[in-house]
């Protein structure tokens, strides 16, 4: 029979050592302050031309956007508001209205991997909103993909609950929430 002691025992040992000689310091000089960067080399906070481009974009329009293995060029090709059920059997918008988005996803270099989850609606008062349950509101929704290499594409209709329609609909292929592109309807 193992006992969970002779399983933690050496694993304590190595954290408590670990932890002692991470706390010692052989060397009793304080580290020198880093010099200043001279501002002609510091990092410009300001956001390029092309990236603030491809915010607030008009839909029918795409956006190329590089992401972690390639780059995607994402094309919102509509954006339609429906404030009632979208059909008898479902339910109208608990928010006040559906936005029905019609993307393309198109991968121009490398591969991407999407579920649908990169796209967020955000609103101009500051709050999201994600993609809505089932609405029925969807004749064919966007499917993602695992792998897709360059020269395929995806496309289909994703389905936002929202307030209002004052905002835009973000791409963040890095799902941070920050949009590498936006439409606004």
């Amino acid at each position: 029979m193992i006992t969970y002691t002779r399983l933690w025992a050496p694993a304590f040992a190595v954290l408590l050592v670990g932890a002692v000689t991470a706390c010692g310091s052989s060397d009793p000089k304080p580290a020198a302050p880093a010099a200043p960067v001279p501002a002609s080399q510091a990092p410009s906070a300001a956001v390029s031309p092309s990236a603030s481009a491809q915010l607030g974009l008009k839909p029918g329009t795409a956006a190329t956007v590089p992401v972690q293995d390639g780059t995607v060029r994402v094309t919102v090709r509509s954006l339609k508001t429906r404030k009632t059920a979208c059909g008898a059997d479902w339910d109208p918008p608990a928010n006040g209205v559906f936005v029905i988005a019609d993307v393309l996803v198109e991968v121009t270099s490398g591969e991407f991997s999407f579920s649908g989850g990169e796209f967020q609606w955000l609103a101009d008062d500051g709050t999201t909103a994600d993609l809505a349950g089932f609405t029925g509101c969807t004749t064919s929704p966007l499917q993602g993909a695992n792998g897709l290499p360059a020269g395929q594409k995806r496309a289909g209709q994703l389905v936002f609950d929202v307030k209002s329609t004052a905002g835009t609909l973000g791409f963040s292929p890095d799902l941070s929430g920050v949009p590498a592109a936006s439409w606004r309807p």
